[in-house]
């Protein structure tokens, strides 16, 4: 029959039941374990947070359980329990209670499994077993297209690709599909957590430490990746630690990734960041008594931080490195937060082939990916390129400047730039025209923001660049300049 077939010369899928028949094998399957992960979720309803990240519905073989699934998900979606009652519900009010073989047959899936303490292992099982039936499912096709004779060798290159690709996909976990109807709810209870938020004054996401700056972003928003660029000396490592110590202040541990700076040199700038020891008199030792005062109880105060700040200043960092010592911090409730200092020093093992513009790209989508996985913001500290340096006039960056590769620009979320006129001797005017004090004067230029409002935030800093203050008046894009 399946020869027949082939030499109809029609680009054919054949059913997996058929092809187990005709070849005389079974599909990878685990009906066990399909009962047991069912059975896990009814007994204990967290077990789902646990499972629904790693299977889909069409990773269960038999029909009845594909089904139960699927309502499972949708009762999860709409922050209702999951139990074998409102399971029964759901599937009766989609008439499928009997097609799964009713609510005696919910009731044995309980009494497959002891407890929900493997749940997560079993459904890894099960996606494996998933991936081979793909697997299958993809060679009967890539067969079939292979016979058509008849066929544009494209087009069947074309469907090699595909079925690859999908499988491939899957595998990397990035084929996470929902209906929009399982996805509202979540959004809904997002928006009314905004509206309260911003009523009673509160961000909804971590706070940055300056005003201006969460009026125009509401916080660091979970799952962005936000990338904080600018030439040397503007002080991006100083905002850098400005932002670590806001988060660790208002609840949130802070994961700082140093691939320029050494622990202690960070540790001394955090010191510096509470006192108004100058940096010069710290570093050389000439210490009045009042600064030694000063010194001890900045430390002290950075003691009672609600929260931790962790540093790693391995200087042998690739992407892939940060992305496994995240999460597994993130496992022991160690990561709130995530920064990088700075994207150009991280170097990609098996990159030997690609140049350096395909290298950033990768390690900027690596950042990207460890910030939606990890549900964390992440900020990545960037260097801009010297075209900065040849606008004479004001030399205030661009976009265009992000180093090495535009996909820096593309997998952003926010895109901000750490600019002090002062150093290029440039003039600044407020909204009335009048100049600025640009002495200690600094500004955060907002130059992409994919949920909300571009613009500029000032700020001042002491002449040490060490500690940062609000200055007040955050401009929205159409003020600018």
């Amino acid at each position: 029959m399946i020869k027949k077939q082939m030499k109809s010369h029609q680009v054919h899928t054949l059913p997996i039941d058929v092809a187990a028949i005709e070849m005389g094998k079974i599909p990878p399957h685990a009906l066990s374990l399909e009962k047991a992960v069912l059975g896990a979720i009814l007994l204990q309803y967290d077990a789902l947070d646990d499972v629904k990240n790693i299977l889909n519905p069409e990773c269960f073989y038999k029909r009845n359980h594909e089904i139960i699934y699927r309502a499972m998900l949708r009762l999860n979606a709409q922050r209702k329990p999951v139990d074998i009652l409102t399971v029964s519900e759901a599937l009766k009010q989609t008439n499928e209670l009997e097609e799964t073989g009713g609510s005696h047959y919910l009731s044995q899936l309980t009494l497959e499994v002891g407890s929900a303490a493997h749940v997560k292992y079993h459904a890894k099982v099960l996606f494996e077993k998933y991936i081979l039936r793909r697997f299958i499912q993809a060679g009967y096709k890539i067969t079939a297209a292979g016979f058509n004779e008849t066929g544009d060798v494209e087009e069947a290159l074309s469907i090699v690709e595909q079925e690859m690709n999908e499988i491939a996909m899957q595998i990397a976990g990035k084929m996470d599909v929902s209906s929009l109807s399982q996805i509202l709810p979540e959004v809904l209870d997002e928006a009314y957590k905004r509206i309260e938020n911003i009523r009673n004054g509160k961000c909804s996401g971590i706070r940055t430490g300056l005003i201006d700056l969460d009026k125009i972003t509401n916080g660091w928003q979970k799952a962005n990746l936000i990338v904080l660029a600018a030439r040397p000396s503007m002080g991006k490592t100083a905002m850098m630690l400005h932002f670590a110590k806001t988060a660790a202040k208002s609840g949130h541990t802070a994961l700082i990734f140093s691939l320029e700076m050494s622990k202690r040199s960070l540790a001394s700038r955090s010191l510096l960041s509470e006192s108004d020891i100058a940096p010069n008199r710290f570093r050389s030792g000439y210490m009045s008594n009042d600064d030694i005062l000063q010194m001890e109880k900045a430390a002290g105060t950075i003691e009672q931080f609600p929260m931790p700040i962790f540093i790693d200043d391995c200087s042998d960092v690739s992407m892939s490195r940060i992305r496994a010592q995240a999460r597994a911090m993130k496992k022991q409730g160690k990561c709130d937060i995530v920064f990088i200092d700075y994207l150009q020093l991280c170097r990609e093992k098996g990159t030997d082939n690609r140049n350096r513009e395909q290298e950033v790209s990768a390690m900027s989508r690596e950042a990207k990916i460890i910030a939606k996985e990890l549900d964390v913001p992440v900020i990545l500290l960037s260097q801009l390129s010297r075209e900065v340096e040849k606008r004479q006039k004001n030399g205030v960056p661009q976009l265009s400047d992000l180093r090495d590769s535009g996909a820096i620009e593309q997998d952003a979320d926010l895109v901000i730039f750490v600019y002090r006129p002062a150093y290029y001797g440039a003039a600044v005017e407020d909204k009335q025209g009048n100049p600025i004090d640009t002495t200690n004067y600094g500004e955060l230029l907002i130059e992409k923001h994919r949920d909300g409002a571009c613009g500029r935030v000032k700020f001042r800093h002491n002449v040490g660049m060490t500690k940062i203050y609000d200055y007040g008046g955050s401009e929205t894009k159409n003020d600018i300049f």
